[in-house]
C-alpha cells in the first residue's frame, strides 16, 4: 500500500511541478532552478485522522543543487544545505503546513545561511523567497497501515525572489 501511496504523490508532483507556481507579484529578481532533498521527521505522525504536530528535519543536512543563476547573487561553490522546521495540521490527503526552510549556501567568504518561510499543502510549496513542488518517499509509516513518522521529501523548485533582505 506505501507504493501506491508512493505512486499516487509522484503522479500528482510530477503534473504539477510542470505548472510551478507564479512568481508573486513582489518578485524583483527571479532566480535560479533548484533540485534537492530533506530527511524529516514528523510527530506525533500524520495519518487518515486529523492530527497536529511538526515535521523537522533530521539527520545529516538535504542538499539542493541549482542551475539558472546564483541563489541570491551567492555563487555557491557546492551543494547548498537544507533543512525544515514545519508545523501541521489535517491528514494524509490534506495537510496544512506552516514553517520555515533554512538554505546554507557555501560561498568562497563562508557559508551564507538564508531563511524562507513558507506554507504548502500536498505536493506544493509557496514561500517569501523560495517556491515549487515536492514528492514525499516513505521511510517510517505510510498513512494508511501506520501513522507517517518519517519522509524524504524531494523538491524543485526556484527562488521567487532572489533578491537579498
Amino acid at each position: 500500500m506505501a507504493r501506491t501511496t508512493s505512486i499516487a504523490l509522484a503522479v500528482l508532483v510530477l503534473t504539477t511541478s510542470v505548472a510551478l507556481p507564479a512568481a508573486p507579484a513582489r518578485a524583483a529578481e527571479p532566480g535560479p532552478m533548484c533540485v534537492g532533498y530533506d530527511v524529516l521527521e514528523v510527530s506525533p505522525g500524520l495519518s487518515a485522522t486529523d492530527t497536529t504536530g511538526t515535521v523537522n528535519h533530521v539527520g545529516p543536512l538535504g542538499q539542493e543543487n541549482c542551475s539558472g543563476g546564483d541563489p541570491l547573487g551567492y555563487k555557491a561553490t557546492g551543494p547548498i544545505g537544507i533543512e525544515h522546521y514545519i508545523s501541521y495540521s489535517g491528514t494524509c490527503a490534506h495537510p496544512v503546513l506552516k514553517g520555515y526552510a533554512l538554505h546554507h549556501i557555501p560561498t568562497a567568504e563562508g557559508v551564507k545561511t538564508i531563511r524562507n518561510d513558507f506554507t504548502a499543502g500536498l505536493g506544493a510549496f509557496e514561500g517569501r523567497k523560495f517556491s515549487g513542488t515536492y514528492v514525499v518517499r516513505e521511510t517510517k509509516g505510510d498513512c494508511l497501515s501506520a501513522p507517517l513518522t518519517r519522509f524524504r521529501a524531494d523538491y524543485v523548485g526556484y527562488f521567487n525572489d532572489n533578491t537579498r533582505d
